[in-house]
């Protein structure tokens, strides 16, 4: 199975599971020495190397360094170790947690981080609103809230 097919085949499975509205998924060869009019077809910068959703036009990027063929992980997952996911898997599922914190009417990327139960402090954009769209996944896959926020933390 090709890389983009891979990921765009995780993208479905979790909408699903989420009841989420598929966005458009723009999945593509970051190059880092690409001039920045150069775009992928739905508008994102090929020099851009982070991933993200974008909420003016419903799209999540996901840059990517290796072109090869990955394989589908198990569905829903069966282990939560961030050590056990690949990057490409941790970076799509953080973006739509910031999708379903969209949908789900609290998406504010300003919004100062929390402190976390362990005394961590989460980033930026990654406070009530993020809480609460993890804690809807977090039930949705019958995992805790905390296991599903420390292995999305970037």
């Amino acid at each position: 199975m090709s890389r983009d097919d891979t990921i765009s085949a995780e993208y479905g499975r979790i909408c699903k599971l989420l009841r989420l509205r598929e966005v458009t998924i723009d999945i593509y060869q970051y190059e880092e020495d690409a001039p920045p009019s150069q775009k992928t077809p739905s508008g994102t910068s090929r020099c851009n190397s982070q991933s993200g959703y974008r909420t003016d036009r419903k799209v999540i990027a996901l840059p990517q360094t290796d072109d090869g063929p990955i394989e589908l992980p198990e569905f829903p997952p069966g282990d939560w170790h961030k050590l056990s996911w690949p990057i490409w898997r941790i970076e799509l599922w953080h973006e739509v947690i910031h999708q379903l914190s969209d949908h789900l009417g609290v998406l504010d990327r300003k919004e100062p981080g929390r402190v976390r139960d362990d005394g961590s402090r989460s980033t930026e954009g990654h406070g009530k609103g993020w809480w609460m769209a993890i804690q809807y996944a977090a039930e949705c896959l019958a995992v805790s809230p905390d296991t599903l926020d420390h292995l999305l933390d970037r």
